[in-house]
């Protein structure tokens, strides 16, 4: 008897202990909901109070509705660089950058660290590209007005654009040396993938994945194949990314079945998984990419599925780490909303946002290398590069140089092992 009622009376205090236990926290949910609910009407409170302010002491009128879609353009903004509302004009620009379509010099450009606008790359036979502007140049002037800190992308990226054949002057800063180039504006019918054959290798550029880059991909490809290639170089330094779904479908075209990315979001319908189908295009050949820190979001889908399938083997600098899916959400009277929707993890499960690929070799663009690469490589590529120079838009590019040594010197079953 006493052993049941030592039993019972332990039960009881068990029990009564999850209940206090279950009753506190239920009680700190209730006041942790209180107090955001309370914080909530209280910032609307400020902002309707803000508005106030503005109307009556702001030293000239400002209509409402312009406030208010400020506001929520800002609201926007804050959550990260790449959530944004989208006017009209936005629009038709994201528009006209996924269709390949525009009027303006050639020039994909952001705003980097320092606040400055910086060169990603120019497109390809492009007004800009035949002027010999390059990726990492610095816009400082366009047509004598000073680009600062202080100028937005968007005030950039109009003064850039225009009517068809109408001259604009640019003044860039490239290594702490300024220059001035005149340019004619022209309709940009982006090229997103080209290609040259150098003896046995296939050289295939893709500079952004728009709706066309699957298809032109695949005709390079099959080019190049007719003419008896032994391996590829893809090149998506300065690629900025653009449509997810153009990269996973290049994956895939390279690859024998296997994982290639997945989205997780907060909607179940932002979580998803992509595989490969079977059946790679290259029919086995050797692979190396090409990345460096301009090679973005789904350029780094691409040489990371590429790479933790071992199927290529990635060279260059760690890409820029946009590992985030954006989303267009319509609202009303044309406008959209462009939104952070998920994150995409790698094969592995690993996130590559704010971290970005890391190559297999590290080598950067003046030629130099990491300590960690094999060195019978390296004493290689430093013995042959001086008498092997190539130009690529007014520059010698050693890491392309460099690839081209690694997959002339080894077969297909070695190239995952240097």
């Amino acid at each position: 008897m006493n052993i049941v009622r030592i039993y019972l009376v332990s039960l009881a205090v068990v029990f009564t202990l999850f209940f206090t236990f279950f009753n506190n926290e239920q009680k700190k949910k209730k006041e942790q909901t209180n107090k955001q609910e309370n914080d909530f009407y209280l910032a609307l409170n400020e902002f309707s109070a803000t508005l106030n302010i503005i109307k009556q002491y702001y030293y000239q009128d400002i209509p409402m509705v312009d406030l208010i879609r400020s506001a929520n353009k800002g609201i926007m903004e804050s959550l990260d660089p790449y959530s944004t509302m989208l006017d009209i004009k936005d629009s038709q620009e994201l528009s006209n950058f996924t269709t390949g379509n525009f009027t303006g010099v050639g020039l994909q450009i952001y705003k980097n660290k320092d606040s400055l606008i910086e060169v990603i790359s120019p497109l390809h036979n492009s007004p800009a590209f035949k002027a010999g502007i390059m990726a990492g140049d610095i816009i400082t002037k366009i047509n004598q007005e000073v680009i600062n800190k202080q100028t937005s992308l968007q005030q950039v990226v109009e003064n850039l654009q225009g009517k068809t054949g109408t001259k604009i002057n640019i003044t860039l800063a490239r290594k702490k040396q300024y220059y001035n180039v005149s340019v004619t504006r022209e309709v940009i019918t982006t090229q997103p993938v080209i290609s040259y054959q150098d003896g046995n290798i296939g050289y295939i550029k893709i500079a952004t994945f728009n709706e066309n880059s699957r298809s032109q991909f695949i005709n390079h490809i099959n080019k190049l194949k007719k003419n008896k290639v032994d391996a590829f170089i893809i090149d998506l330094r300065n690629n900025p990314g653009g449509l997810v779904n153009q990269a996973v479908l290049i994956a895939s075209d390279l690859l024998n079945g296997g994982n290639i990315v997945s989205l997780s979001g907060k909607n179940p319908a932002d979580n998803q998984v992509f595989f490969a189908e079977t059946g790679d295009i290259t029919e086995g050949k050797p692979i190396i990419l090409l990345i460096n820190n301009n090679s973005a979001s789904a350029s780094e889908i691409l040489s990371g599925a590429l790479q933790e399938n071992n199927r290529a083997l990635v060279i260059g600098t760690t890409s820029y780490g946009k590992g985030s899916i954006q989303s267009i959400i319509p609202l009303d009277n044309k406008k959209n909303i462009k939104i952070t929707t998920a994150l995409y993890y790698l094969p592995s499960g690993k996130t590559i946002h704010k971290i970005g690929i890391k190559p297999d070799i590290v080598v950067f663009e003046n030629g130099k290398t990491c300590k960690q690469c094999n060195n019978e490589i390296l004493e290689q590529y430093k013995k042959e590069s001086d008498s092997y120079i190539e130009k690529s838009n007014h520059y010698i590019d050693h890491q392309l140089i460099f690839a081209k040594k690694i997959i002339n010197k080894y077969k297909k079953s070695e190239i995952k092992n240097v």
